[in-house]
């Protein structure tokens, strides 16, 4: 008796062919099969999974039959689009948080550098008009605003 389960890779859908090795009172060893030319060969017997019986079919690891499992595919790509959509939604939020944070810091720099230069340049015009390093300073005795910068 044959177990299936659908996967992705890269192509899109694939489909799983698990072979029950043995059945227990609370769950099946399943070894998956590989087509090769047509045949089925089992894998190495170190490549063996136990998985519980499950009466619940969203927790189930595979099925009997094929529309079963594409059934249950159906089920945990609807889970996974849920999660990854609201996953999404909060990074859409967290970087718009970001943005206007990063504009709130930017206005403050500005006010910053703004009360800055405004006091650089009150105590340059000081000490023009006291004659202390005239010739630091330009024509109209300010510094040069990329000299300015901290």
């Amino acid at each position: 008796m044959y177990l299936y389960r659908y996967v992705d890779n890269y192509d899109g859908i694939s489909e799983e062919k698990y072979k029950i090795i043995k059945e227990t009172p609370k769950g099946f060893w399943l070894s998956i099969c590989f087509g090769l030319f047509g045949e089925e060969r089992d894998v190495l017997s170190s490549n063996k999974k136990w998985v519980k019986k499950h009466t619940m079919e969203h927790k189930r690891f595979a099925f009997e039959n094929k529309r079963d499992a594409m059934r249950q595919y159906r089920c945990r790509k609807a889970a996974q689009v849920r999660i990854l959509l609201s996953r999404l939604r909060n990074a859409e939020r967290h970087y718009q948080q970001a943005i206007l944070e990063d504009e709130t810091y930017r206005q403050r720099d500005e006010e910053s550098y703004a009360r800055v230069v405004y006091h650089r340049n009150k105590n340059y015009l000081y000490k023009l008009e006291h004659g202390e390093h005239a010739k630091e300073f330009g024509a109209e005795g300010f510094l040069k605003e990329e000299e300015m910068m901290i």
